[in-house]
């Protein structure tokens, strides 16, 4: 069965605070991909059953925004600031940032550089 552990950590007020987490679900998610600067649009082909997510991550190492089903008339739309990864642990209480099941995402890079994106998640594979 797939596991992810992750910890988050705040410091430079007082004591640091620390919270380690562990999810684990039996189907993973697992993107790992180059986004040439200037794209638009680029097309990515992913299966997200926003209903079944347990865990979800997105990074990229470069400011991009990702459109959910459609490059035109996008289901969800999400700004990703470079080095700042959004996650999703459904442990947390935190909000899921998709609101709509995913068939494909569609990237724009307008950056300056070639962005990595990265895609980590868990879901219920037998809902």
């Amino acid at each position: 069965m797939p596991r992810v552990s992750y910890t988050q950590t705040v410091t430079g007020i007082g004591d640091n605070l620390s919270q380690a987490r562990e999810v684990s679900d039996s189907a993973s998610i697992d993107v790992d991909e180059s986004i040439p600067d200037s794209s638009t649009d680029l097309q990515i082909n992913i299966a997200i059953d926003v209903s079944e997510v347990s865990f979800l991550a997105i990074k990229s190492d470069q400011d991009i925004t990702i459109e959910t089903n459609s490059g035109s008339a996008a289901a969800d739309t999400l700004t990703i600031s470079g080095g700042v990864p959004l996650i999703y642990s459904g442990t947390a209480g935190e909000t899921f940032f998709l609101g709509t099941d995913v068939t494909a995402i569609f990237v724009t890079n307008a950056s300056g550089a070639a962005a990595r994106l990265q895609i980590k998640g868990l879901q219920d594979a037998t809902p």
